[in-house]
């Protein structure tokens, strides 16, 4: 069904059928070395890993040039309990794609670790997003509202 879906819909698709929880490093539980996943933070270091992720999403495309819209893809993300979009190249640098992935997955677990750690937070958490469009305009990307 993922083979035929791609073959339908070209955006990328991040939600693996079976897709392992992100890591964020080494650290030390309990006086161990341990795989630090978003499970391992407290309310405020998951806040906090929360809002430099956001700001990672926000600056990874820094410069981005623009020739073709098709190639350009905007990404939903809850800010401040607001919906705010990021953008993404769905280029041939796979290196890049990869990257950009790695930190999208991250976003998504600590977003989950937040809302089950404050309950005000679930809201922002299921915000409903809908399809944006983007378009070059001075060769840049723009996300269309």
């Amino acid at each position: 069904m993922l083979e035929a879906a791609r073959k339908i819909d070209e955006r990328p698709i991040f939600d693996m059928l079976v897709e392992s929880e992100p890591h964020f490093g080494i650290g030390c539980i309990d006086g161990s070395p341990k795989v630090l996943l978003a499970s391992d933070f407290n309310l405020e270091q998951t806040r906090e890993k929360l809002n430099t992720n956001i700001r990672a999403l926000e600056t990874f495309y820094a410069n981005p040039i623009c020739h073709n819209p098709s190639n350009w893809y905007a990404l939903p993300i809850a800010k401040d309990c607001k919906l705010k979009y990021v953008l993404f190249q769905n280029d041939s640098n796979s290196e890049s794609r990869k990257d950009f992935n790695a930190i999208y997955r991250q976003h998504k677990a600590l977003s989950r670790r937040l809302a089950k750690l404050d309950p005000n937070y679930v809201k922002c958490e299921n915000l409903l997003a809908s399809h944006k469009n983007v378009r070059c305009e001075n060769n840049k990307p723009v996300i269309e509202e």
